[in-house]
This record gives structure tokens, C-alpha cells and sequence, in this order.
């Protein structure tokens, strides 16, 4: 617990007398993440809006009163849901929900309240509270259920006990099934943090605890359990400031598991210390103090490099209040990249301009964005890092050929940059646009470096891009179709989509007529691509009589063909009684109206033919013509 001035916020004392701090999580099933964080309300009715650009302060109605802790939450399109100060819930439209009053927990509390999403449970939520750690509260944390359909509220269930003595310490992870979510608290006067696994069957009441790090103690002062605990954005450390303890301390922590070890502790001593957050690019933790002295309060911010072998060595001040009138207390990383910082009792929010950034050169302002009249208290919402966790650089997808536009996400603080396109080592690929763009000759994965230039000092900041794969239909090469026959075009099964140029969606057609053919596929990724063939019709005349008379004019029964380029060919002759008379595998050589070396007798003889092309449809082959001939004898 962080107190404000007593002269602050004493309708909610006389209100909400103490009652508890809360922690809430709410699952959500909402298929988006970015949004989820969108509204911040905090402090005296102050709030934030993430949905528009630049972020803007919010002066509508809503109930929000804390000293200390909040939760908000918002649907993916960054509408309001509902929110708590950790004592009270209401919903989109502040109103308090039915039922929503008396949580077990209070907003005095340092983190009171995380919104979830229930895994595979459509419209159900669940609150987490945790009170104000003793001796005031001896609650601990709990957990109510809410469903909520078509903007009815219901509590299901209210204050369920889980902890009986649990700190101020409180936030989740989503487990590495990238469904389920571990709800991480610690417990009061041991070294114990406890996991306690959250999947659509409910909450584990069998945490899985991990006795590791220093142990928060009760020493009679009621601010000395407080703190607050972080994870890095892809949840693989967690950080935590123990007041107390006047430490700051980094762990791993396995989503697998639940497991939390190998702790870390700053090597210097850092008395109030009270808050911490990770920059989006999990390379920096940054730590603020917030005591009371004898002239007044003292606070300061500074940056562990954990690029130093994952540690709390490297130390770089920010900010500190003996250089100015500053509370800094809660930090918060929001989904603009930027980590704000609350002022305890100010008109106006703090924030960290260039989180990415080593030591002064993170643009720490001081009065970044006024409330527009109202307070900021000591905390911020609690919210989840992978609903703020935020890429150094943005593209849009793309395919091989297309252009990918790129821009980076803070663009504070830049006097000149130079981006690196570099393709699979083809050199001088750059530009020095704040916004460029680029065209990928080949799929794959790339590593896009930029390096940021600004007081004379590089800053490098790099990101991993896809480029997909342009789909390939394979129509075949040109080919020639015997007359008379149909055949299939296919480009292939494994597309999503097909337009051939006659209309068809269809994954073939069927052709009998010549003609140029073109199919447009488009695969798993979007990506589009086209495919076209050449086809000619393959002729066969053969006439309807001859005279072998030996004057070198129709002499032989022979077919004509504008092409003979055949792998297989076979010209058969029967007599009216079906009797075979006449075979050739030779199209060069016809039938010369001769039966066993003798003439034949004059009438109508039937043919058939039995061919295969080199280059025509491999469906055609063995196609086989059939008809009359009339021999006339001389």
C-alpha cells in the first residue's frame, strides 16, 4: 500500500473504508490481443484512451477511484468491457454491476486487479482479488466468476477464497500450450511464489510453488509487504521490487511448468522500492522507489541493461525527485510501446518515451500528458504483457514480388535512421525513410536491422519478417488436343481459392476446344499467382475413298495429320464382316487397298485409329477415331 495525501479521495475513504485490495482476472476468448489493454482508468476518475493516435486522456464518466491499483478491461476492437478499482466492478456503461460491490480486496493495494480470458469458454470471466496485505487484511486472494452475454452481467460466484496470505504481488503468464494462463501471486513472510494453473475446467487449487528469492516479512509497518511483480512480453522472466527488502529481483520462469527459479537480486540497495516493467523489447527493466522523508517523499527511476548476462548489475538512473518535485511510483508498459509512469497525486501522467533504449537516452518525460483536471494515484491498471506486447517495427504482411511497407512504432527521438534490406546477402538494399518500403525477390524469413540515429548517438533495434511464398499452379506446357476429345486443367489441389478465365472456381476444368487457358490460385497465406497454357487442336482428316490405280493420285488410304510427332500410332482395317485386314504402326505408310497381297474387292472398308502424341494431352492418349472408307477398284 502506497498512501496519497490525506486530503485526496476522503469520499472514498468514508465510502470504501478499507475493505481489501483486489486483483481481477477476467478470461476472455477474444480472438485479438493488441485491443484488450485499449482504456485505462486510474487514480481520480483519470483514464486513457490507446485507441486513438496520439493517446488521449479521457474525461467521461466513469467511477474509477484509487489510491493505488486498477484493472480495465476491453473487447479486441479496444471497447470497454468493464473495470474495478479492486472494491467495486463496473460495467461499459458505469454502471455497477449487480452484485459487484464488496470484492475482497482494496485499492489500496499496490497490483489489485488483472483481467484474462476464460480458455474455450465464450463469455465467462474471472476475478482475482487479493486484499491489502496484513496486518489490515487477512483475506488474501480470491477469485468470482462473471458471465457476460450481449452486455448482461451476471456474478456467478463472489470472493471464492485461494490464498489466505498473499502479498500485493499478483499478475499471469499464458502457460506454453498458448491457451491456458498460470495466475502468479506470492505468498506473505515465506521465500513461496505460487502458480496456480487457470484452463477451461477452472481454476488448480494446487499451485505449483516455487520457494526461491527473499522472503517478505511483517515488521509492524504496513507499506513494507508492497510491490509489484512483472513478466518480460514473452513471459519468460519475472521481475519484482520488494519494499522491504529494499531490493529489485529477476527470475526465470517456465510456462511449461509454472516453475519459478534462478533469482536474481539488484546488487545495491534501493530503498522504496516499489515498481518494475520490461521494455516491449525485453531488453531493459526499468524499477522505481517511492519513499517518504522527513522534507517530504523521495523517488526515482532507474534501467537494469539486462543484455548483461540477464542480470542486475548494469544500473543506469532516469529520473530522480531530488532534481524536481517527482512521485513516480507505478509503471506500466501500454499498447503505444511506451511505459508510462504514474505520479502520486499529479495533474498529469509520466512516461518513458524510448523504452528500448540504454540509460538517458529512454526520453524520460516528466509531465508527458496532462489528465485534463484530474489526479493520477499511485498505480496504474494491472495488464497482461502480451496484451501490450508491442513489435519495434511494423509491416504489412507480405508476399514474394509484393512491397512491404515498414514503420517503426515510437518514432520519438530520431534525428536520422538507415534501414537494412539486405536479402539473403545482395548488398545495398537501404533507405533512410522514416516509413519505406521494400520488395522481397524470394520468400523467407528476414532479420531487418535500423539503426536510429539521434544526439550523435546509434541506437540498433532489429526484428524477424516473413515474407510468404508465392503459390505455384502448373498448368503444363502447351500442348495439342486430339479432335474430338476432352481432357482436365488442374494447377494443382493444394491452394484456397481458384478463377480460371472462363469464371470456374473449381481446383480443374474440363476443355474440348483449343484455345489460351489461365487459373489465378491463391494459397494459406493470401498469396496470389496465375498460370496460363496453349492449347491447339490436334486434326485428323482421313478421306472418304481412294483408287490404288497406280497413277500417283489417291492411291493409298493414308490420315492426315498437321502434326505427327506421335509416340504411339496404330492404323487398323476391317472388312464389312469385321475381319482385320490391315495393320500400320508407321504413319507414313497407309493401307494400299491389297489383302494378302491381293487386290481387294471394291466397297466400303472400316478404319480405325489408335494414337498418342509427343506433345499432346498425356489424357489423349490411345485415343482412338474410327469411320468408312470406300475402295474403288480400277
Amino acid at each position: 500500500m502506497i498512501k496519497l495525501p490525506q486530503r485526496k479521495f476522503s469520499l472514498l475513504r468514508t465510502l470504501l473504508f478499507i475493505s481489501g485490495a483486489v486483483f481481477i482476472i477476467f478470461i476472455f476468448p477474444f480472438a485479438g490481443m493488441a485491443q484488450k489493454a485499449n482504456i485505462w482508468y486510474f487514480g481520480g476518475n483519470s483514464g486513457l484512451d490507446f485507441n486513438s493516435t496520439p493517446t488521449t486522456a479521457i474525461t467521461d464518466e466513469n467511477q474509477m477511484i484509487s489510491e493505488n491499483g486498477s484493472a480495465v478491461l476491453c473487447d479486441s476492437n479496444g471497447d470497454l468491457v468493464m473495470y474495478t478499482n479492486g472494491e467495486v466492478l463496473w460495467d461499459a456503461d458505469h454502471n455497477v454491476i449487480p452484485n459487484g460491490e464488496n470484492l475482497a480486496g482494496s485499492n489500496e493495494s499496490t497490483q489489485n486487479a488483472l483481467f484474462l480470458a476464460a480458455p474455450d469458454t465464450p463469455g465467462l470471466f474471472y476475478l482475482f482479488t487479493t486484499d491489502q496485505n496484513p496486518p489490515i487484511g487477512p483475506i488474501g486472494l480470491c477469485y468470482t466468476t462473471i458471465s457476460v452475454f450481449q452486455n448482461n452481467y451476471e456474478i456467478l460466484e463472489k470472493n471464492i477464497p485461494v490464498l489466505s496470505i498473499s502479498t500485493e504481488k499478483l499478475t499471469a503468464v499464458r502457460h506454453s500450450n498458448e491457451k491456458d494462463f498460470w495466475v502468479i501471486t506470492r505468498e506473505f513472510n515465506t521465500d513461496r511464489w505460487h502458480a496456480y494453473l487457470l484452463t477451461s475446467e477452472g481454476l488448480n487449487m494446487n499451485p505449483v510453488i516455487s520457494a526461491t528469492g527473499v522472503i517478505q516479512t511483517q515488521s509492524g509497518m504496513v507499506d513494507l509487504p508492497v510491490g509489484a511483480v512483472k513478466a518480460s512480453p514473452d513471459g519468460s522472466l519475472l521481475a519484482t521490487a520488494y519494499y522491504d527488502k529494499e531490493v529489485f529481483e529477476l527470475y526465470d520462469f517456465d510456462a511449461a511448468t509454472g516453475i519459478i527459479s534462478n533469482p536474481r537480486a539488484s546488487r545495491q540497495l534501493y530503498k522504496g522500492a516499489y515498481s518494475v516493467e520490461f521494455s516491449p523489447d525485453g531488453t531493459k527493466l526499468f524499477a522505481s522507489t517511492y519513499y517518504l522523508t522527513g522534507g517530504g517523499n523521495g523517488s526515482y527511476l532507474f534501467q537494469f541493461n539486462l543484455l548483461s548476462g540477464i542480470d542486475l548489475r548494469v544500473v543506469a538512473p532516469v529520473a530522480s525527485s531530488s532534481d524536481y518535485p517527482y512521485r513516480a511510483t507505478a509503471l506500466q508498459l501500454a499498447p503505444d510501446g511506451l511505459i508510462y509512469v504514474a505520479r502520486s497525486d499529479g495533474d498529469s501522467i509520466g512516461v518513458i518515451q524510448s523504452p528500448d533504449r540504454v540509460g538517458l537516452e529512454c526520453n524520460f518525460e516528466e509531465n508527458f500528458l496532462s489528465l485534463k483536471g484530474r489526479k493520477c494515484g499511485a498505480g496504474l491498471p494491472n495488464v497482461l504483457a502480451e496484451y501490450v506486447r508491442t513489435p519495434i517495427l511494423t509491416y504489412t504482411e507480405s508476399c514474394q514480388g509484393d512491397t512491404t511497407f515498414f514503420a517503426l512504432t515510437n518514432r520519438a527521438f530520431i534525428d536520422s535512421l538507415r534501414w537494412d534490406f539486405t536479402d539473403y546477402g545482395i548488398p545495398g538494399r537501404f533507405s533512410g525513410e522514416l516509413a519505406p518500403y521494400h520488395i522481397f525477390d524470394t520468400s523467407g524469413i528476414f532479420n531487418i536491422n535500423v539503426a536510429i540515429y539521434y544526439n550523435g548517438i546509434q541506437h540498433k533495434v532489429s526484428e524477424t519478417i516473413v515474407i510468404h511464398p508465392l503459390p505455384q499452379p502448373d498448368l503444363g506446357e502447351d500442348f495439342k488436343l486430339l479432335a474430338g476429345t476432352e481432357t482436365e486443367l488442374t494447377p494443382g489441389s493444394s491452394f484456397t481459392s481458384y478463377l480460371w478465365n472462363n469464371d470456374a472456381q473449381t481446383d480443374y476444368i474440363a476443355i474440348s476446344d483449343s484455345g489460351m487457358y489461365a487459373v489465378t490460385v491463391t494459397n494459406e497465406f493470401g498469396c496470389i499467382n496465375s498460370d496460363t497454357i496453349k492449347v491447339s487442336l490436334a486434326d485428323i482428316r482421313c478421306p472418304g475413298a481412294f483408287s490404288p490405280n497406280g497413277d500417283g493420285l489417291n492411291d493409298v488410304f493414308l490420315p492426315w495429320f498437321p502434326d505427327k510427332g506421335f509416340e504411339k500410332y496404330r492404323l487398323l482395317i476391317y472388312s464389312r464382316n469385321g475381319q482385320q485386314i490391315f495393320e500400320s504402326n508407321d504413319p507414313d505408310i497407309g493401307w494400299d487397298g491389297t489383302c494378302d497381297g491381293e487386290k481387294c474387292p471394291e466397297g466400303v472398308y472400316i478404319y480405325r485409329i489408335l494414337i498418342s502424341c509427343r506433345n499432346c494431352d498425356t489424357k489423349s492418349m490411345y485415343d482412338m477415331f474410327s469411320g468408312s472408307v470406300v475402295l474403288i477398284n480400277p
